[in-house]
């Protein structure tokens, strides 16, 4: 069964476990680089972890990026979140070259990748080599 997010894209938002935390792993990532960071949020639905980070990382040198499958969710992600580059693709089948990202962050959503094998590599190829992938899933 799959899930149709163009269809719960307009009420995804109002589920209150759909609210996000300050992520602490980017303050450690930041600790140990001098340079601009990237922070992919692979999955990113309608933006929630983006928005809550974004915010609070305002002052920090960081690329934002949101990759999701989903126009619909994209839509509602980039209503809120004017400073991040959203790509509407699958990590199974990703275009874009995407490489050299620091962290990784994909959550609840690995369950949903069609070719989990095909995903892991796209994974592994746009991670920096020492970068971070965190997986939470069901």
């Amino acid at each position: 069964m799959e899930t149709n997010y163009a269809k719960i894209a307009q009420d995804y938002d109002k589920n209150p476990i759909r609210a996000k935390g300050v992520d602490e792993e980017i303050k450690k990532i930041l600790q140990n680089h001098k340079n601009r960071i990237r922070v992919l949020d692979l999955a990113c639905g309608t933006g929630n972890y983006l928005k809550t980070q974004s915010e609070y990382y305002l002052d920090e040198d960081i690329e934002w990026i949101g990759i999701d499958k989903s126009k619909e969710m994209l839509k509602y992600a980039e209503k809120k979140n004017k400073n991040i580059r959203f790509i509407c693709d699958t990590v199974e089948n990703l275009k874009t070259v995407e490489t050299n990202i620091d962290y990784i962050r994909n959550e609840f959503a690995f369950h949903h990748f069609t070719d989990k094998e095909a995903a892991v590599k796209n994974i592994n190829r746009m991670l920096k080599q020492n970068g971070l992938y965190i997986i939470m899933n069901l």
